[in-house]
């Protein structure tokens, strides 16, 4: 009986540690949204039409309400809201744009 216990113990321990890297470290946008587009944009707005139409495409109800100068755009998306966050990434020494709805919490 104790030998069991130790060694549910030690599964449950690696399966906290796995959850705790991927939600630390492996896992970018936990809750979010990640999208890469088609076309490259320079204008957030202009990435956040991009990103609405592509939203759009994937068949979720979306708007964007609020793209105010100097602050990233927010999205609403199925009820729930997001803000806009843009990386470049490298794919095989191509860039590619990844766009990123975090969830705004509150």
């Amino acid at each position: 009986m104790g030998t069991l216990f130790t060694v549910l113990l030690k599964i449950l321990a690696i399966i906290g540690v796995c959850f705790i890297y991927i939600l630390v470290l492996g896992y970018d946008n936990f809750g979010g949204i990640t999208l890469q587009l088609d076309d490259y944009y320079t204008n957030a707005n202009d990435m956040a039409s991009g990103a609405l139409a592509e939203l759009r495409k994937q068949g979720r109800q979306c708007e964007i309400i609020g793209t105010k100068t100097g602050e990233l755009p927010k999205f609403l998306v199925n009820g729930k809201k997001y803000v806009m966050v843009y990386k470049m990434a490298s794919a095989a020494g191509v860039p590619v744009q990844t766009i990123q709805l975090k969830r705004i919490r509150h």
